[in-house]
């Protein structure tokens, strides 16, 4: 399994959330604390971070949004966050 991030920046006071939440959700088991993170999320996956990419891709719109997903997989990483996404991504 990978530990993706994907992070974006949605452009437009009038649009959804949750046909991007959907997507990310589907590339497996997921991480989010929107009071955290707004806009970041954390997904353990057995797609490449190029495969999550295609997936999610439909869900923004290419001329207005903003993403970036990345595997984080036995990646250095420090920082100060919830215990429950630590266990999160340092789950076998």
């Amino acid at each position: 399994m990978r530990n993706l991030l994907v992070t974006y920046n949605l452009d437009g006071a009038n649009r959804s959330y949750a046909d991007v939440e959907k997507a990310i959700r589907g590339l497996g088991s997921t991480w989010h604390n929107r009071a955290t993170l707004d806009s970041v999320w954390f997904a353990r996956s057995n797609l490449t971070a190029q495969q999550a990419y295609g997936q999610i891709a439909p869900s923004f719109d290419s001329t207005r949004d903003y993403w970036f997903v990345v595997d984080i997989t036995n990646q250095s990483r420090q920082g100060w966050m919830p215990k429950d996404l630590w266990e999160f991504l340092n789950a076998p």
